[in-house]
């Protein structure tokens, strides 16, 4: 899986580099792409989940230098952020402590064991601030269109969107679907139909940073757990 992910990112790796990180380096300055590891847990488990958030910002600092980074080396900067604690027989929170990160991992330790996988819908965020700029997201899409093939990788049994209203950047990037609310949970939670046959059951909530602000945080944290016991 992960040789496959490597042979995916390194196809794309030139262009994107001339063409979105080298684009415009004074009015749009892009972080580099979030590359993913699997752990052996994921490649082994019975159930696989993917988490997939909005985008990350200033992803790859520590290698400044475009023309010595590699696909290779992204993955083992997510490896060592994401997967850190996987050694072990004991999982740990991935990430660092934040709403996001804690939510999620409110959710893994419920379910140890499911595959757990973080993505995010836009691959490429900005290199010194928060968010993606629409330059930046259409060069993406057009030089690093690389998220329905990793997903066709990855084989998750359910995506969990905690993004909010990044809708039509969903829509760009995994295809077009239907919204049916879900019932109990204060309108917070969506399960997207996806017109593509190929997607799995995917569901969509606020960032968890929002959820704690409307009190609902646990509320969600419970929902989703459900959905997942039922996978």
């Amino acid at each position: 899986m992960n040789d496959l992910l490597l042979d995916l990112y390194s196809q794309y790796w030139d262009g994107m580099i001339e063409n979105v990180y080298k684009a415009d380096e004074v009015n749009h300055p892009s972080s580099y792409p979030i590359l993913i590891q699997a752990t052996p847990h994921y490649l082994n488990a019975p159930k696989r989940v993917m988490f997939c958030g909005q985008e990350t910002y200033g992803w790859g600092r520590e290698f400044p230098d475009p023309d010595a980074t590699t696909p290779s080396k992204l993955m083992g900067v997510y490896n060592g952020f994401v997967n850190k604690n996987w050694g072990g027989k004991q999982i740990k929170k991935p990430g660092y402590n934040s709403p996001y990160w804690n939510f999620q991992w409110n959710i893994m330790k419920r379910f140890p064991e499911v595959g757990y996988v973080a993505q995010n819908i836009v691959k490429i965020g900005k290199r010194r601030d928060k968010g993606c700029d629409d330059f930046i997201f259409q060069r993406t899409l057009d030089y690093f269109p690389v998220w329905k093939e990793e997903l066709k990788i990855l084989r998750p049994d359910c995506i969990i969107f905690l993004t909010g209203s990044y809708d039509w950047r969903i829509r760009k990037t995994a295809g077009d679907f239907d919204i049916k609310h879900v019932e109990g949970v204060g309108g917070l939670l969506d399960q997207l139909v996806f017109k593509d046959p190929t997607m799995p059951i995917t569901f969509r909530t606020n960032h968890p940073r929002a959820l704690q602000s409307k009190g609902k945080y646990y509320l969600m944290a419970d929902a989703i757990s459900d959905i997942i016991s039922r996978l």
